[in-house]
């Protein structure tokens, strides 16, 4: 398969002291960072000024009552990693010293809270209370970022209560309106949603074809969410464009729930100008959206649920207009497609220990499009698209553990599936239509319902769809599964992490047959099977007949591995520097797993084994420097290479050109009854003229380098 030119960028060999250094500071299997946590962090001295080791700090979540503790270092600094968004409060204790309290202290996703403490004497002082606070500029992040928070997705309206459109909130954010079927968002260097990577608390939550979201996390279940606009810091990578990173709800001390119902009709909608010019009328329209959420305690201040479901029907109604109704007008008019999708969404938090916790998570989300693509761009008749069935679920479990003072570590792993499958409408396939039809074996057996497919200038008519054991399966069924680990080890104003992921993202696919064939006209004219009057043998100006056999069972494989290192160090209490390095390696998605046996006839200039891109070193750099060291203005810039991953879109176009026949005839005098009446058996038992395509990857095909630069420049004007 031909490539575009970014595909095929040179590299020179990986130097083997790189690859032994990444090997040896991974500890573990390689993760993206966690970034679906923060970070609480700071220094504590008496009050002449004396750095103080040894003081217990405790943050308290206000909500649930979770605790976490961690002791200040010798030279007094301390770092608590790992803490989910929420509210919470700070207390220091020291023998000898008045403790001190800090209340009302709000951790976003991905913020670093620097609050620095000074503690008295405890016979002058029994206790001090300080009121904390979110800062009013976060001055050690070095990426641009930022956070879309509870409050404004709870507040703010949404047509559709999709919690992902208020991205738009943000600069260099756009909503594609394209696929109607997934909720996806470009960012910054992105040219398409496929350039974004999404993260649902800090697991992948992309498609492994299209590399789109795949589950739309219900608003009732995001506490809040986080959008980069770049890949720079070097947990990132995959992706060209920018990151949105969901933190989902946790139960709380309290019971606690909603329950809410939306809904819409065409009262609400408007025409665009050109149907206002030709006087069009509303199509009738109604979306309803209801369901409920739950949370609360199972053991106070130690394990909490949260659960949601919600339903979404949409009658939406598409027309079809040819523009030729003396040919098409018994099919034109106006007719109901719409969807409906159920999700549901529940987890469970568990504190183990003062230094361990714990959470499970699981969704599933099935969506329904009623005769999808019906109707667009207005030639689809009622019978020319399918129904599309996609469910999909998601098993999530995440654990962080305080080794020490100075060390933390994050596991997180995921289990997951997806499906896309199509079913013939049996709202508007014909009755006659419905009926199954043997597939002879020479042209691999099996059962399909429908019709040809015949499409004219102004207008298509005829679907088909595969039966078992094509259906066992039909469409596209992918596995995920993902394991991360992050290892974070603070000394002195240095903090080292050291982590990777892997993901294993296989997908099986039927690559159904076209057996009953497509013609192609090059003039309108009548067609309507339905008239008894009307012969098919009758139609004229054919150009082209198309078929494709056997029913093909393929398989796309992708494994990725990940890993990286990166040191954030403060030289100076207003800069922080972000040192990273990263290392990519994908496999599988080469079809270098392949043998030239498969095939039933040696294919020329391919050599599966010598493929694949191993020389994916990718440097970072960040910079947040604080102008005035007064948390107003802030600088931030960065730098780095990222190495875009090949998705199961690829070795899927390869693996069915490479053993699937493709029948091409041109009719001799541009009529069906010229070449044959089309049936499967007749189109089996042919043996008239057909190109046969193959098409392969050329073999220097590497993954796309990118290069993203980043500068932001914030100040607090009041």
């Amino acid at each position: 398969m031909m490539l575009p030119s970014v595909f095929l960028t040179p590299r020179g060999a990986c130097p083997i002291i790189v690859a032994t250094v990444l090997a040896s500071l991974c500890l573990s299997v390689p993760a993206f960072a966690q970034v679906a946590n923060a970070v609480v962090t700071g220094s504590v001295t008496d009050a002449q000024g004396g750095l103080l080791p040894g003081v217990t700090i405790t943050v308290t979540n206000a909500e649930s009552g979770v605790v976490r503790t961690i002791v200040t270092q010798t030279e007094g600094r301390y770092r608590l990693g790992g803490v989910p968004p929420g509210r919470y409060i700070l207390t220091a204790e020291l023998p000898g010293f008045a403790n001190v309290e800090v209340k009302d202290i709000t951790l976003t996703i991905g913020l670093e809270y620097t609050k620095d403490i000074t503690m008295g004497l405890q016979g002058v002082q029994e206790s001090i209370t300080v009121t904390g606070g979110p800062p009013v500029v976060e001055t050690t992040r070095s990426e641009v970022a930022a956070v879309v928070t509870r409050e404004q997705i709870e507040t703010l309206p949404t047509g559709d209560r999709v919690a992902l459109r208020l991205s738009l909130l943000l600069p260099g954010v756009a909503i594609d309106t394209t696929r109607a079927k997934r909720n996806a968002v470009n960012l910054g260097a992105g040219i398409s949603t496929s350039s974004t990577t999404y993260l649902v608390d800090g697991l992948s939550n992309a498609t492994a074809i299209s590399g789109e979201q795949r589950h739309d996390v219900p608003a009732a279940a995001i506490r809040e969410f986080l959008v980069h606009t770049s890949q720079v810091p070097a947990q990132y990578g995959q992706r060209a464009g920018g990151v949105v990173s969901i933190a989902t709800k946790s139960g709380t001390n309290k019971l606690h729930g909603e329950t809410f119902d939306f809904y819409r009709n065409k009262v609400l909608n408007t025409l665009d100008k050109f149907q206002e010019e030709q006087h069009s009328v509303k199509p009738d329209y109604s979306r309803h959206q209801f369901g409920f959420a739950l949370g609360g305690p199972i053991v106070k201040n130690r394990l909490h649920y949260f659960g949601t479901f919600e339903r979404t029907r949409e009658h939406d109604f598409f027309t079809v207009s040819t523009g030729k109704p003396e040919f098409y007008k018994q099919f034109e008019g106006t007719f109901e497609g719409g969807s409906y999708t159920n999700i549901s969404f529940i987890r469970g938090d568990y504190q183990v220990s003062g230094t361990q916790n714990l959470f499970y998570r699981y969704m599933n989300q099935h969506t329904n499009f009623f005769c999808s693509g019906c109707g667009v761009p207005g030639i689809n008749s009622t019978f020319s698209n399918n129904d599309n069935l996609i469910p999909r679920d998601m098993h999530a479990l995440g654990h962080t553990w305080v080794l020490s003072s100075r060390v933390l570590n994050e596991l997180y792993v995921m289990r997951g599936t997806a499906s896309d499958r199509t079913y013939l409408s049996k709202d508007y396939a014909p009755a006659r239509y419905q009926q199954v039809t043997t597939i002879p074996a020479s042209m691999g057996g099996g059962q399909v319902i429908g019709s040809t497919r015949y499409v004219f200038p102004t207008f298509i008519w005829g679907q088909s769809q595969c039966l078992p054991p094509c259906l066992a399966g039909a469409g596209t069924h992918t596995d995920f599964t993902e394991a991360q680990e992050t290892l974070s080890i603070t000394t002195g104003t240095h903090t080292y992490k050291f982590g990777g992921s892997i993901q294993i993202f296989p997908t099986h696919e039927w690559a159904a047959g076209n057996v009953f064939g497509t013609w192609t006209f090059g003039q309108d004219q009548y067609f309507n099977p339905a008239d008894p009057n009307f012969s098919f043998a009758s139609l004229k100006g054919a150009t082209q007949f198309q078929a494709s056999f056997p029913n093909l069972e393929r398989e796309m494989r992708s494994h990725s591995y990940a890993a990286y290192v990166t040191d954030e160090w403060k030289p100076a209490s207003n800069l922080t520097l972000n040192l990273g390095l990263r290392y990519d390696v994908q496999t599988g998605v080469w079809n270098e797993w392949r043998t030239q046996s498969e095939y039933p006839r040696p294919l020329p200039y391919v050599d599966f084994a010598s493929r694949g891109d191993k020389n994916n070193v990718a440097p970072r750099l960040g910079l947040a420097w604080d102008v005035r060291n007064n948390g107003k203005s802030v600088v931030r810039l960065g730098y780095g290479l990222v190495y875009t991953s090949i998705t199961n879109l690829i070795p899927r176009v390869e693996g069915s050109a490479l053993k699937q026949t493709r029948r091409r005839t041109s009719p001799s005098t541009g009529t069906i009854s010229s070449v044959h009446r089309c049936t499967p058996a007749a189109l089996g038992s042919r043996r008239g003229s057909r190109s046969i395509r193959r098409s392969t990857w050329m073999p220097s095909t590497r993954r796309p380098p990118t290069f993203p630069l980043t500068f932001k420049s914030t100040r607090v004007i009041r």
